[in-house]
């Protein structure tokens, strides 16, 4: 299952553990990989990959776009891609939003 070490903190999973907490086959999570969307890490020190928990975030939000919309991997990984474009784009609204709250309480 996941472990951590003293000299890394980050959450270290294998292939097995993201495949359980995917709820979806091995070959699904392999699809993941092959669309580039998740991939695993493999350490200097020893030769067995592992997946961090940005990488377990993304297969858990990969699933529920499989099992709300019947997603492809291809299709996962277009909406994936235009969700990153977007958070930029409601941060720059919200600052953009409350400079002008500010601006109108200065010129009250």
């Amino acid at each position: 299952m996941a472990q951590t070490t003293n000299t890394d903190l980050s959450l270290r999973l294998t292939l097995d553990d993201l495949i359980m907490a995917s709820s979806w086959d091995k070959s699904w999570v392999l699809a993941l990989m092959d669309e580039d969307i998740i991939y695993a890490e493999t350490p200097a020190i020893d030769s067995q990959p592992y997946f961090n928990s940005a990488q377990l975030t993304t297969v858990r939000l990969a699933s529920r776009l499989r099992r709300d919309f019947d997603a492809s991997p291809q299709a996962i990984g277009l909406i994936l891609s235009l969700l990153d474009e977007l958070r930029p784009l409601r941060q720059l609204q919200r600052q953009i939003t409350l400079t002008r709250m500010v601006h109108d309480v200065d010129d009250s």
